[in-house]
């Protein structure tokens, strides 16, 4: 006890000095800025890697795990837990792990709707645009109502805060993974979230692109690759071409509603139905009860992946009752069998789609924790006719460690160019202008590779006016009156004659979440262009907002870490005149953010420098007095 005691006050004093140091803005690493990290984020659960001394390293967070759920719980007035203190939380309403299938859609979609139905919190309409409805704990009736964008930020936040503690000092890029069917407004809804996480995103990629960067397959040449990437909660196949140092996505197919928790969910239904039987009990309307034996369910699966049979046990599940029963591996491929054919179907409707015949596949990756199963396995080998996938990376970390090793070439760690990503983007309307007649003349179509660019030459005949305005729109329909007017420009001082006006719009890496239009008059050569934004991108003032949120629940967060250490030190290690001093002190500082439970960054900035300003010195004396007094460790 002696040892731990100074120990404690040792940690303290060192936590005291470098919280002091901070606050003053001293120099130190944490201002160094020369890493990119790789960012999977996944619906379930993301990963954070990082490259670091000639090799991809993915990172455990603080419970030691490589794994963090995509889970935020909000408790106490609106605090935030993030990852396995989320799932942590038994009230299933305040865990918000799905946000991620929300990001940049409007409400009215049918794949809103879709995942509307299936969510366990609430999902509103704000603008067409859906936001999360979030109870905020102790039991009154107060509401958060926040964008998807500030809770995706919230498990980034936690990522690159891992990162930081590995690396020992401060993060601010990042390459982050999304899947390949995202459209250009999904990517800037990640993008978005990034930047209020507090990270720059320098480059975005598709899973199956990372997955094959992971394996060295950007090495090659004229390679076709097929990622089987089977998560938590989704599932998608995709066959890339890597072809002058780019990957092209053939194709894409699978399921957003399909993955290990479906699983997880059959085998629980099916032990409900085993109580039901043993004990004549229903219990579905026990929510804890059924997320207990979820997630014991889950760890059963994981289990049967490298075991033949487990056994699933549940302590005091229901009235007392302690739960038992075997569970086999047959038993799981049995209860799950249809979902794996389910999966079987989208990769050869991948395949069917790329025009491929599976001898012409030369590389096989499987991504996605549930790619483990062995049934899952043996299933896609029998479909390439026993052809080997790719083994030696973890498939749950797979993307991330390509992420990483993409972050790599960004931050110059290698003299290697870095591959371009063409992704299909737009599974919205088509972008065009408004010609002869309010007629709608596409430009860029549903479904384009990127980056794109096309033309289009506008023919105006003899007219006064020096001034031609080009209108953009998007929708499928023929005339504009029936599609969404996306913004306009002007070309202006040019002949008042027979015009011949080239429009281009450009979508390019550096134009992600933008449209580029140019319209120039062939006859002068004047020309002008504008940016136009589209897609239910947050505007600069909603992220200064959400930045401005998140900075001050982390300052409140680093408060209470505060008090709590000088709260844990002070019982029966100080003078009772020292313990009383730092306990008045912390004392009033609870009752400050009791009366205020939401405030601004620097005010909790503000009451950590005052509490520290009498606990710290006292921390000090208590440590130089034993110093004084000779005495070792076990002394203490």
């Amino acid at each position: 006890m002696a040892h731990a005691a100074a120990l404690l006050l040792w940690l303290l004093l060192i936590g005291s000095l470098n919280l002091a140091a901070s606050l003053l803005d001293f120099p130190s690493r944490l201002a160094e800025d020369r890493d990119v990290i790789g960012i999977d984020l996944g619906a379930t659960y993301s990963h954070v890697a990082v490259y670091q001394d000639g090799h991809v390293v993915v990172l455990p967070n603080e419970e030691g795990n490589r794994a963090t759920p995509s889970q935020v719980a909000f408790i106490n007035g609106g605090r935030r837990l993030v990852g396995e203190a989320a799932k942590d939380q038994l009230a299933a309403s305040t865990i918000y792990g799905a946000a991620k299938r929300l990001l940049g859609r409007r409400f009215s979609d049918e794949a809103v709707q879709r995942v509307i139905e299936l969510l366990p919190f609430a999902v509103v309409d704000k603008g067409e645009r859906p936001y999360v409805r979030v109870p905020v704990g102790g039991g009154g009736d107060d509401v958060l109502v926040l964008r998807p964008e500030e809770i995706v930020a919230e498990v980034l936040a936690k990522l690159k805060g891992t990162a930081e503690a590995f690396l020992g000092r401060k993060v601010t890029k990042a390459v982050i993974t999304v899947p390949a069917y995202y459209n250009d407004a999904q990517r800037q809804a990640t993008r978005d979230a990034g930047v209020i996480a507090g990270l720059k995103v320098v480059r975005m990629i598709n899973d199956p692109s990372a997955a094959a960067i992971a394996y060295g397959l950007d090495k090659g040449y004229d390679k076709k690759t097929l990622v089987f990437d089977l998560g938590g909660g989704t599932f998608d196949v995709t066959v890339l071409l890597f072809e002058e140092g780019v990957f092209e996505v053939l194709s894409i197919s699978g399921d957003s509603h399909l993955g290990g928790e479906d699983f997880d969910q059959r085998v629980t239904d099916h032990f409900v139905e085993v109580i039901k039987q043993k004990h004549g009990r229903d219990i579905t309307g026990d929510s804890r009860a059924m997320q207990r034996l979820r997630r014991e369910c889950e760890r059963a699966k994981r289990t049967l992946s490298n075991q033949h049979q487990e056994r699933v046990e549940v302590e005091a599940l229901f009235d007392g009752v302690d739960f038992s029963e075997p569970l086999t591996r047959a038993q799981f491929e049995e209860l799950n069998e249809d979902l794996f054919l389910k999966a079987m179907a989208q990769l050869q409707k991948a395949m069917a789609d790329a025009g491929l015949d599976m001898r012409e596949i030369d590389h096989i990756i499987l991504a996605g924790g549930s790619t483990r199963i062995p049934k899952v396995q043996q299933l896609v080998k029998d479909y390439f006719d026993g052809k080997e996938p790719l083994r030696g990376i973890n498939p749950d970390e797979a993307i991330a460690f390509g992420a990483a090793a993409h972050g790599s070439y960004l931050a110059g760690h290698d003299r290697e160019e870095p591959h371009m990503n063409r992704y299909w983007s737009w599974s919205e309307p088509a972008i065009g202008i408004e010609t002869d007649d309010g007629k709608m003349t596409p430009l860029i179509p549903r479904n384009p590779t990127l980056p794109t660019k096309k033309t289009h030459v506008l023919t105006t005949f003899w007219d006064k006016r020096s001034t031609v305005g080009i209108k953009v729109f998007q929708g499928d329909r023929s005339e504009t009156q029936h599609c969404r007017l996306l913004g306009q420009l002007e070309l202006s001082d040019i002949p008042t004659a027979r015009r011949d006006i080239e429009v281009t719009m450009e979508v390019a890496e550096e134009y992600v979440g933008k449209l580029r239009v140019e319209a120039t008059d062939q006859r002068s050569g004047k020309s002008e262009s504008v940016i136009i934004y589209h897609g239910g991108r947050l505007s600069p003032e909603e992220i200064a907002r959400m930045v401005r949120e998140g900075e001050a629940w982390q300052a409140r967060d680093e408060l209470e870490a505060y008090m709590r250490s000088i709260t844990d030190g002070v019982d029966g290690k100080m003078e009772p005149e020292e313990a009383e001093k730092l306990e008045e002190a912390v004392s009033k500082a609870r009752e400050w953010l009791d009366i205020n439970p939401v405030a601004e960054k620097e005010d909790y900035e503000k009451n950590l420098r005052e509490l520290a300003e009498v606990c710290d010195p006292v921390v000090l004396d208590v440590h130089q007095r034993f110093l004084r007094a000779g005495r070792d460790d076990d002394e203490l």
